[in-house]
């Protein structure tokens, strides 16, 4: 029977875990292993931790000695963990009892999944309300019409890219961990947006199944690490540029064939993307399809942008 392993970064999240981690250990198909990757909270997050590893020894708990940043912290439980299948779960989000079920049913639907991912949806702690989004919405699953889970090649996803933008939500994922592996894990020079790049890289080499199904639930934050640094023109920049030179390394041949084929999962990016590549002619071969395809949106009024804050699953102040 495949393993599946959770895998939950957490700094300085003693107020939230109990969310998280409530929902990690009461799954109705539980996780083989739940790996906490601790980025020296300076909180008491460890005591938290701990009260939870006394009543359920599938915890493992892994801490970093200084404050490594999200990406190498996901990487180190990602390398530690021993399960056929991962999630990238948040230390502040709320996660329901079927999401490993749920996910895990789609695996055994379409063994030829590396990737399965549900709806999204954002919940509110204060109200404890959640919100899910319908067809209308860039952040709807559009593309699956009814509840029984589907597969989409890499060639469906470019077809579907042609019609609209495709959101992929890493917060409600499973992903073959040896995909994730091929991938490179999430790439710290990426920074907020290693978790896009590594969500579409799958996507993109082995297609994905989609389940429209909320199992997480997104929590914004708009001091986030990620909300505050794609605030920062300058950053934001740098990382467009570093996700065009990721996709241009040998090794990424294939990536950058079929991104070519997909310049729409480009589209929540396109205020900075396009000004970072045309002034570096060694990715004109990317900004070619970019712009046919957004001047296209815009003479076709379709033009879709997705807010700002919905870019990533980052929401803490460090993540």
């Amino acid at each position: 029977m495949a393993t599946v392993s959770a895998i939950l970064p957490n700094r300085n999240h003693a107020e939230e875990l109990h969310i998280s981690l409530a929902g990690l250990v009461n799954q109705s198909r539980p996780f083989d292993e739940i790996i906490i990757v601790d980025d020296a909270s300076t909180d008491h997050s460890l005591d938290v931790i701990g009260k939870f590893r006394l009543k359920f020894p599938q915890i493992r708990l892994l801490q970093n000695g200084t404050q490594l940043g999200v990406p190498d912290t996901v990487n180190k439980g990602l390398f530690a963990a021993s399960g056929d299948y991962v999630i990238l779960a948040s230390a502040d989000e709320k996660i329901e009892p079927s999401m490993c079920s749920a996910l895990m049913g789609c695996i055994e639907k379409y063994p030829q999944a590396q990737l399965v991912t549900s709806q999204f949806s954002e919940w509110e702690p204060t109200t404890s309300t959640t919100q899910t989004y319908g067809d209308d919405s860039p952040l709807g699953m559009w593309f699956v019409k009814d509840a029984n889970p589907r597969f989409f090649s890499p060639a469906n996803l470019s077809e579907l890219s042609k019609k609209r933008f495709v959101w992929l939500s890493i917060n409600t994922a499973m992903f073959k961990r040896a995909a994730l592996l091929e991938a490179g894990g999430l790439h710290p020079e990426l920074r907020w947006h290693s978790d896009w790049f590594a969500i579409y890289a799958v996507a993109l080499r082995h297609g994905f199944c989609a389940l429209r199904e909320p199992l997480a639930s997104f929590y914004y934050s708009p001091e986030s690490y990620s909300a505050r640094g794609m605030r920062n023109n300058r950053a934001q920049l740098d990382v467009m540029t570093n996700i065009q030179a990721m996709l241009h390394r040998k090794e990424n041949a294939d990536l950058l064939a079929m991104a070519k084929k997909t310049p729409a999962m480009f589209s929540p990016f396109m205020r900075h993307m396009i000004p970072a590549l045309a002034v570096r002619p060694r990715y004109y071969d990317m900004l070619g399809p970019i712009l046919r395809w957004w001047v296209a949106e815009i003479l076709h009024g379709k033009r879709a942008l997705i807010p700002n804050r919905f870019l990533t699953s980052g929401k803490s102040p460090d993540r």
